[in-house]
């Protein structure tokens, strides 16, 4: 019997091996096994295309994704840096980025597929609809559908639902042509029909309208670009009036329903879902699904009807208007049921409408129901639910996608939410079925490719090998490739030393250091380790935690060890600099300006910089300044986008203690300084870079943009180059006193910055002895933040209560704002992290404190309280340097 039984674990036959396979519902948990040895590899590769397909994930607003466990899922980050939003459906999220160009990505690769002509199209739907701006060229997409897989032999089509679904826009994925079509509102001759929802069937285009009408759109790829909306629409189903959105009884709202268009097994359904509406409560909020029905399309006649179904022959459909899926039941795995319809919470479905408020539980109306028996049960184990709340984001459940979704989501936060933003920040939920061929390319993934966190084996799997697992559960996580089933450790397995360490492990490791200065060692200890490390660059890596930079040009890290780089401060450079982001803004002794990157040591001189500051100098009004003050002028340096894209970036100096700002291109050489007002401007107290306009926030909070071209930055007007876009409050002032506190004042300052596409300002509340000089005694006491709301005229700033998901690193010479789970080392999000603040502001007249560290923190926005910004040792350490810090954010290059 010896020689017939497997001699240890990695001997184990293919044919268990796939039993193992078929039993593990999870991708996450089928990479894990295969990850464990080669031989396991090998032996799964044949398997494949035989496996049922995993259970899908749960994609999140910030661009992170979990599994139906709610343990995060580590593949390609799907929302970059630069990247406004994303869509999710099926296996792919539809990304669009500050300029509106719109790709197509794979979260598993990692791979991108540009669109380049979908966003000229949608600025023509734009210009053809008064109700609509260029501002929707980034946030008018509702949902995106596509004809076939990208590795089919045809041309597949991206559809994609835009402007509140007035319009289509469909794009060509080879050909690189699009075209942007809305069907002619025969009543109202400038605007065009609304459609809830479209979807694929045959290659064909169908969309659906709110009165149940469907249109049907025949495609040929060879030439999109010639199809008109006046001829290219048919209507096989007429619309009914009888059919609303939602139903009362005498003037009481009762019942609203949502309608769905979905692709089931060669059928092409409609799906109503009935939800009813508590008298006293506004919509969106206790709304509660408490039936469907589904309804087949019959195209055989003329003209073509709905006809009602009580069954999905055998189907399952995960629903939303995002990404709705159907799949056979039979064939999945994970205890998926047929005739059954797996939905979201509504609040996620329709953010574009005002009228839709957000829900305090944003999973509350999520479920299944069951069309066999009318029954609902709840759609993931109340752990998990729990869980996936505690991410305080918005998901949706099946291939849907993630942002701006007509219907069904799961949402996740509790948080209060502006219903303007609610598709801008609400979480997108892909739930999409990811399958183990997105590649199409036949090649077998590793754990390189895909790095996910170890996830619970199903507990189905029977005999020793699950219970070795469960043995193993109250152990820490660990990375995929330890955390799997280890086969019995024989050399011949195992590397021979630690320099034949795998590259997917060395990239665990790395993903694992959240200090630069760590990675930049591991990548030092070896050749092997060097080159293994290559493919681990960002943006693959997480960002890296920031550094502090001190006033004499040397820098240390959030352990207070030295950093080893370039000198900032060489001779010549002896007044000073400016930090922020990863560069140093450099004067020189006679004024001249330049850039320059700590790492590598490069310089990027501007030599039109310190002429135009010198005219601002010469034209200033008010007499304070003249050219002596050349060197000292200079307050904050932003830059409109990294000195590696591929536009000419902007860099803007905040001068004369906020009367002026000056632009440099840093390519084409040139500058112009502007004020807010050519006569007596108001101060400026903070500016901040927004999709390439250039924001300034004055003393009162009132708000000034700038639309500066690099190309033509030479014609501008420096008199005029302001214009309002939120008046400015009297009533706000920099000081406050109040009966109640005879003996303290409160002073408050105020910071600009940009987070996740939006226009933040906060305000920082501090209170000082009245007896004390300014600057001595003051601790910070509470933060407010506020969102600018640029939709309406004139605009206005709405107070929020979260960051959604992102942390700001506070300072007026330094404020970025970053995705918290995007970053190694703890950092939390809807957290301020702040310094003190007399070296936010060194051009003021505000003396030094004795203790440069004393009001410094870390705020929670969620319950108010404070934190120490850094251990006790490292303070202490920092504070014996006796200089102010501000926040340097290296880059992983």
């Amino acid at each position: 019997m010896a020689k017939v039984l497997p001699s240890s674990w990695e001997e184990l036959p293919p044919d268990i091996l796939d039993l193992v396979l078929r039993r593990l519902p999870s991708l996450a948990d089928r990479v894990h096994a295969r990850a464990v040895c080669r031989p396991w590899r090998a032996g799964a590769q044949p398997q494949r295309q035989s496996l049922p397909p995993p259970l899908p994930w749960l994609a999140l607003s910030d661009g992170g994704l979990v599994d139906l466990q709610g343990a995060p899922v580590r593949c390609a980050p799907i929302l970059r840096g630069g990247f406004f939003g994303y869509l999710a459906f099926d296996n792919l999220a539809f990304l669009v980025d500050p300029d509106g160009k719109c790709s197509l990505m794979n979260p598993i690769s990692g791979l991108r597929l540009p669109l380049p002509k979908l966003a000229s199209a949608m600025r023509r739907s734009i210009d053809g609809l008064r109700a609509y701006d260029r501002s929707y060229i980034q946030k008018g997409y509702v949902k995106t559908i596509i004809s076939s897989p990208l590795d089919s032999t045809q041309d597949p089509h991206v559809a994609a639902l835009i402007l509140d679904g007035h319009s289509v826009a469909i794009s060509a994925c080879r050909k690189n042509d699009a075209i942007s079509i809305g069907m002619p509102d025969p009543e109202w001759p400038d605007s065009t029909l609304m459609f809830d929802d479209i979807a694929f069937l045959h290659g064909k285009l169908y969309a659906l309208t709110p009165q149940e009408g469907l249109f049907v759109i025949k495609l040929d790829a060879g030439r999109l670009s010639k199809l008109k909306s006046s001829s290219c629409f048919h209507q096989c189903i007429a619309d009914d009036p009888k059919q609303q959105e939602i139903y009362s009884r005498g003037s009481c709202p009762e019942s609203i329903v949502m309608r769905y268009l979905a692709e089931s097994n060669g059928r092409l359904l409609l799906i109503l879902r009935w939800m009813s509406i508590p008298r006293s409560a506004r919509l969106g909020d206790h709304d509660k699904t408490f039936r469907f029905e589904v309804f087949a399309a019959d195209l055989v006649t003329v003209p073509g009807r709905w006809m009602k179904v009580d069954s999905l022959d055998g189907q399952a459909l995960f629903l939303g208007s995002e990404c709705s899926k159907s799949v056979f039941a039979s064939q999945c795995a994970g205890g998926i049921e047929e005739d059954c319809i797996y939905f979201m919470h509504r609040a996620f479905d329709n953010p574009c409408k005002e009228y839709f408020g957000p829900c305090v539980d944003p999973l509350g109306d999520s479920g299944v129901y069951n069309m066999r028996n009318g029954g609902i049960k709840p759609l993931v184990p109340e752990a998990v639910m729990v869980e996936l709340q505690r991410k305080r984001q918005f998901l949706t459940c099946s291939s849907d996608e993630q942002k701006r979704s007509h219907r069904s989501v799961l949402g996740l936060p509790s948080y209060q939410m502006d219903r303007r933003n609610i598709g801008k920040e609400i979480a997108t939920t892909l739930f999409a079925f990811l399958t183990l061929f997105l590649r199409g390319d036949g090649v077998p993934w590793t754990p390189a490719e895909m790095c996910i966190e170890a996830a619970p084996i199903n507990p189905q799997l029977d005999g020793d090998l699950a219970g070795r697992r469960r043995r193993r559960s109250s152990a820490p996580s660990r990375p995929a490739r330890l955390y799997a089933l280890q086969p019995m450790k024989t050399a011949k397995v195992l590397p021979s030393s630690w320099e034949e360490l795998p590259p997917d492990l060395l990239g665990l490791v790395l993903r694992r250091l959240p200090s630069l200065g760590d990675r930049v060692r591991l990548r030092a200890a070896c050749r092997p380790w060097r080159a293994g490390a290559q493919s681990q660059r960002p943006p693959l890596l997480p960002p890296p935690l920031p550094w502090l930079a001190l006033r004499d040009g040397g820098m240390v890290d959030l352990n207070g060890a030295p950093v080893h780089c370039a000198p900032i401060l060489r001779e010549g450079v002896d007044f000073g600099y400016l930090a922020f982001d990863n560069q140093a803004f450099l004067v020189d002794r006679d004024g001249e300006c330049s850039l320059m990157n700590p790492i590598s040591g490069l310089r990027l001189p501007l030599p039109k910089l310190a002429p135009a500051v010198l005219r601002a100098l010469d034209n200033d009004k008010s007499k304070c300044y003249n050219q002596s003050h050349i060197r000292n002028t200079h307050m904050k340096a932003i830059m409109s986008s990294p000195l590696n894209s591929t536009s000419d970036p902007l860099i803007a100096i905040l001068i004369m203690e906020g009367n002026g700002v000056a632009v440099s291109t840093c390519e084409q050489h040139d500058a112009i300084t502007m004020a807010i007002s050519p006569k007596k401007p108001p101060r400026i107290f903070d500016i901040a870079f927004l999709h390439g306009k250039l924001y300034a926030l004055t003393e009162r909070e009132g708000l000034h943009v700038a639309e500066l071209d690099a190309g033509q930055l030479g014609m501008s007007e420096s008199s005029s180059g302001f214009n309002q876009c939120i008046a400015g409050d009297p009533k706000q002032q920099r000081i406050y006193y109040y009966a109640t506190n005879p003996d303290d004042g409160y002073l408050v300052l105020r910071y600009l910055a940009e987070s996740g596409g939006r226009l933040l300002m906060m305000r920082r509340w501090m209170s000082f002895p009245r007896e004390a000089r300014l600057g001595d005694h003051d601790r910070t006491v509470k933060f407010e933040v506020f969102e600018a709301d640029l939709t309406t005229v004139p605009g206005r700033w709405t107070k929020v209560e979260s960051l959604f998901g992102h942390a700001i690193f506070l300072g007026s010479e330094c404020s970025k704002s970053i995705l918290a789970s995007q970053c190694a080392g703890g950092v939390q999000e809807d957290c301020i992290y702040f310094m003190h603040r007399v070296f936010d502001n060194p051009g003021n007249c505000f003396g030094p404190g004795v203790d440069p560290l004393a009001d410094s923190g870390v705020y929670n926005l969620r319950d108010g309280k404070f934190m120490p910004l850094l251990p006790e040792g490292v303070m202490t350490k920092l504070r014996g340097k006796r200089q102010f810090l501000t926040w340097f954010f290296p880059t992983d290059a």
